[in-house]
């Protein structure tokens, strides 16, 4: 079975935050850097709705989760936006 590049992505993220909450409970920190790159749509919003779980759920065990992030549905999904850097876009 061969997995696409969103498909790996997404797996490594549910694999990270799993470990966050079973084998690192005293862990405070999640960083995940770009973890949308090579989703289509239904994917990053099937990424952000899982964002918005984990984050409610990690939020009661005072862990951080920290999405480095251009993905629009990502950003909206934190409950906490810090923004670096000025946008290139027009």
């Amino acid at each position: 079975c061969r997995l696409s590049g969103a498909q790996k992505s997404m797996a490594s993220v549910a694999l990270q935050a799993a470990l966050l909450q079973t084998a690192a409970p005293n862990l405070a920190l999640l960083a995940l850097d770009e973890p949308a790159e090579a989703a289509d749509e239904n994917n990053v919003r099937y990424m952000a709705d899982m964002l918005r779980r984990m984050i409610s759920v990690l939020a009661r065990d005072t862990s951080t989760v920290l999405v480095i992030t251009r993905n629009q549905p990502l950003i909206e999904a934190a409950d906490n936006i810090i923004e670096l850097g000025a946008s290139n876009e027009d």
